[in-house]
């Protein structure tokens, strides 16, 4: 599986704003190849391999930064989240409700994956469900999808939110299932 240069360069951009001194530290501790595509120019349009591209990346901030906790990927997911949405896709916060935005991010998927589904299956005043499937799923990007979501929510104007992974692909479920509420 391939993810776009976009969401790579989120992860350096996330470590360079919050640990711009032990920023040199977490390229040195990646793997050699991955080491490679975050020491190279990244391309936001290009496909990058998605182990080393983005999963072992996101697995030194966690172990460097957050002691091992998972936190660490939801914390870059929030990032990202702030970088699009204040950004190219701006446009969806401004008008959008909480659910045209989680539906539109279903539909924005598709850019940054070559496989794989999101896709909302519920939908609420104040909650929404959604599943993702994508081969090859690592843990660390299911929760990281988890503070996108969360963030996209509290940039759209909701407070008290919470998402929650409930089903779990890299669990054995046949789906990722992410349950989003606010009040």
């Amino acid at each position: 599986m391939e993810i776009k240069g976009v969401d790579i360069k989120s992860v350096i951009g996330f470590v360079r704003k919050n640990f711009p001194e032990r920023y040199d530290d977490w390229v040195n501790a990646l793997p050699e190849d991955s080491r490679e595509i975050i020491s190279g120019k990244i391309l936001h349009s290009y496909w990058y391999p998605y182990i080393e591209g983005f999963v072992q990346p996101l697995q030194k901030i966690c172990e460097i930064f957050y002691d091992g906790n998972k936190e660490g990927s939801r914390e870059e997911g929030r990032f990202s989240a702030d970088n699009d949405l204040k950004g190219i896709y701006r446009i969806f916060i401004k008008v959008g409700s909480p659910n045209f935005i989680i539906k539109r991010a279903a539909r924005i998927f598709q850019n940054y994956f070559q496989s794989g589904e999101f896709k909302v299956v519920e939908s609420s005043p104040q909650r929404a469900v959604a599943h993702m499937v994508v081969p090859d799923l690592h843990e660390l990007h299911e929760v990281n999808v988890a503070g996108y979501m969360e963030r996209a929510l509290e940039l759209s104007g909701c407070s008290g939110v919470t998402v929650r992974i409930t089903r779990s692909l890299f669990s054995g479920d046949s789906v990722t299932e992410f349950m989003a509420e606010w009040e």
